[in-house]
């Protein structure tokens, strides 16, 4: 399975690539810098892990979450958001699990292979 990254570089970003590479499913861990590069990833690759970092004000990824999962048609989306304000347009955006920045590691974990499992099991 291919995971792509839109997270800004830093510990985030590292903290999830070590979380996903330690992942069994997991075969690729991609990373694109916006919304566009993402979808033109999407549009030569069988993502099917998406993760968008919500920065605090700039939600334009949010809208953009429906046009990544119409080219990825099997592609899940977790939208990682660093403010509560955040939250009901990470729910309208159809994202498929919403997460706030800053929650154990251990949980993000348990949480992806939820997500994800149904993919690999079909896979």
């Amino acid at each position: 399975m291919i995971a792509l990254l839109v997270v800004r570089p830093g510990p985030l970003l590292d903290g999830l690539n070590a979380l996903l590479y330690a992942m069994p499913d997991i075969r690729l861990v991609a990373q694109a810098n916006d919304a566009d590069a993402a979808l033109d990833f999407c549009r030569r690759s069988p993502v099917e892990l998406i993760i968008l970092e919500v920065k605090p004000g700039h939600q334009e990824l949010l809208a953009r979450v429906a046009n990544m999962k119409a080219v990825c048609s099997r592609g899940q989306v977790l939208a990682l958001i660093h403010d509560e304000v955040d939250w009901q347009p990470a729910e309208a955006s159809g994202a498929d699990l919403i997460m706030m920045v800053g929650i154990r590691a251990a949980e993000i974990k348990v949480r992806l292979g939820e997500l994800v499992r149904p993919l690999a099991e079909a896979s």
